[in-house]
């Protein structure tokens, strides 16, 4: 809960649409694979080293990206990430052989979580106790211009642009914002002068925040990254009926994310996240058991609803848990993302190889509850730390 008032500066709309154009880049990998994979001649192993080569480059930069911020200064290292995700689209975009294709994606998760990190930390540092406000808000942007590609994507692929269009347009809004901000001035990083540790170490109180988000990311990539081919495969619907359903769980996170920004300059984010879990929930039972595709359509969305502001509100509350090392917390938030984003798909998809992908969304209602356990023994230890300040 906010008492001081936000104020958008410069830097602060610059992050929102960087976090935009990262997201863009991001998001981009899925709708632009199956012609990769079309024009390449890739079976779905090697396909799937694109999404790995992507979240390996997020762990290695979760791991590296407070000493890259230490080495090269916070804004050498936001405009060069930058300018490497668009190098890595680029290749991505015009490499004829699978191993480069990878590299590609390798580059755009690696430099662009060099990104993440600088937006996460520094939007943190600059709005104080408002961060929770500053990072649902960059988020709302992120989801907008994610739900945009798809419909890029479709539209350039039947031009004589191909899909390659979407790259292009990504590496264009990075260069805008290059030219017209270049000069703009960077917050400083928070060093609380009384511990010498407390930029090279985080509390143990952040560490239990990392189990959250790492629960928080695996929960939102196990419904985005499989979700259409459960409609299809469980439900019945036709294959690009289902994946075009998916869009509804995207609009429900840009409608979520839109409605948390509200809510945080009222509550507090620990309290937003019982409320966020309660709606996923809520919503996982209709869209995994529904015996109809309308009820499955409504529990995705409600799903998209409380899934849209599980990471926003769990980075803001380890980012203040990390606010004297906002560098190492942001790369290690980051890190936790990478993991969860590397591991999690693969663990539901072999899975289902075994037992269907039915049964092996029982993976979902156990991250809930393990979710549920962690986050309550965060916030009581949360809780014991502040009543002790």
């Amino acid at each position: 809960m906010s008492t001081s008032p936000f104020i958008r500066n410069q830097f602060t709309l610059s992050a929102y649409v960087l976090l935009g154009f990262y997201a863009y880049m991001q998001t981009s990998l899925g709708p632009i694979m199956p012609f990769i994979r079309a024009e390449l001649s890739l079976n779905y192993t090697v396909t799937g080293f694109h999404v790995t080569g992507f979240a390996l480059g997020m762990v290695i930069a979760g791991i590296t990206g407070a000493s890259m911020a230490q080495r090269f200064g916070r804004k050498l290292l936001f405009w060069g990430a930058g300018l490497g995700m668009v190098s890595g689209g680029i290749l991505l975009s015009l490499a004829q052989i699978a191993p480069l294709t990878i590299l590609g994606t390798f580059m755009l998760g690696w430099l662009g979580t060099y990104l993440l990190v600088m937006i996460q930390s520094t939007l943190a540092d600059e709005h104080g106790e408002n961060r929770a406000i500053a990072l649902t808000e960059s988020n709302i942007v992120a989801s907008i211009l994610a739900a945009i590609v798809p419909i890029v994507v479709g539209i350039g692929a039947g031009t004589v642009l191909t899909w390659r269009v979407a790259i292009v347009l990504g590496a264009g809004l990075w260069l805008t914002m290059f030219v017209i901000n270049r000069t703009m001035s960077f917050p400083t990083t928070k060093i609380d002068k009384t511990d010498n540790t407390s930029n090279t170490q985080l509390p143990n109180l952040f560490w239990w925040y990392w189990i959250v988000i790492f629960l928080c990311v695996a929960l939102e990539w196990c419904v985005l990254f499989w979700s259409a081919d459960f409609l299809n495969t469980v439900v019945g619907l036709p294959t690009e009926q289902a994946a075009s359903i998916l869009s509804v769980f995207l609009v429900a996170m840009i409608i979520g994310r839109v409605l948390g920004s509200r809510l945080t300059y009222r509550y507090a984010p620990q309290n937003l996240l019982w409320l966020a879990i309660s709606l996923i929930i809520v919503g996982f039972p209709l869209f995994w058991l529904g015996q109809v595709a309308w009820l499955n359509i409504l529990g995705l969305f409600i799903v998209g609803l409380g899934i849209s502001n599980l990471f926003p509100l769990g980075l803001s509350i380890a980012s203040r848990v990390g606010e004297n090392a906002s560098d190492l917390a942001s790369s290690r938030i980051s890190l936790a993302a990478g993991l969860a984003i590397l591991i999690i798909p693969q663990v539901l998809g072999s899975t289902a190889d075994v037992i269907g992908i039915f049964n092996a969304f029982m993976i979902v209602p156990l991250f809930i509850t393990m979710l549920v356990v962690m986050l309550a023994i965060a916030n009581r230890k949360f809780k014991h730390k502040t009543a002790d300040i």
